[in-house]
């Protein structure tokens, strides 16, 4: 294409001589192709808008997925702790209930065996008294006081019991050796230590 105002070949299809600078009126043609390019152009950027605004739209679901797989994540962890606490507590719980069964057995059979001891030194109480009660005692011969079986004076009046063959009712009571003082049958008629007539 040659300039119409310096007369140098320029390129086709440009409205100005990039020479001189003179402006061509456009054909047509060439309007129509201008517009195509400018179309194509247009749509080209719009196509690019919209594919950016997609990939905004997909990085923001993106990050919406993340937070709510993060949140949903820190939820269960947080049930998931919640449940191994209340298993603790729970087993705490037992722990404390076998610790208060196990005190209450002890205590049951801390107080069997108190009883037990009770029960075995009442008895041995009873022995005793009973063979108190049956081991008969001596009369004093001058004042008639029932005194112990070994009793060697009498404690009212001071009368000598070492001769005294008189005792309380029971056929077999127990007398004194005025020799060696040990106690003898009421039939006795020599000393079993000693050998001292009676």
């Amino acid at each position: 294409m040659i300039c119409p105002n310096c007369d140098k070949e320029i390129e086709t299809g440009i409205d100005q001589c990039p020479y001189c600078g003179c402006h061509f009126p456009m054909s047509a043609k060439q309007r129509r192709e201008q517009e195509r390019i400018e179309r194509e152009q247009k749509e080209k950027e719009e196509k690019a808008r919209q594919e950016q605004l997609q990939q905004e739209r997909e990085k923001m679901e993106k990050q919406k997925r993340l937070e709510e797989e993060k949140q949903k994540r820190l939820e269960q962890e947080k049930r998931i702790a919640e449940q191994e606490e209340q298993k603790r507590l729970e087993k705490e719980k037992q722990a404390e209930l076998e610790r208060i069964k196990h005190e209450q057995k002890q205590r049951e059979e801390d107080k069997k065996k108190l009883e037990a001891v009770k029960e075995s030194t009442h008895k041995e109480e009873n022995v005793q008294n009973t063979s108190k009660q049956e081991k008969p005692g001596v009369i004093c011969p001058n004042c008639g006081k029932e005194l112990s079986s070994d009793a060697r004076f009498c404690r009212w009046c001071g009368t000598s019991l070492m001769n005294n063959e008189t005792t309380s009712e029971e056929p077999f009571a127990m007398r004194l050796c005025p020799n060696c003082g040990i106690e003898l049958s009421n039939d006795a008629r020599f000393c079993r230590r000693c050998g001292h007539k009676i």
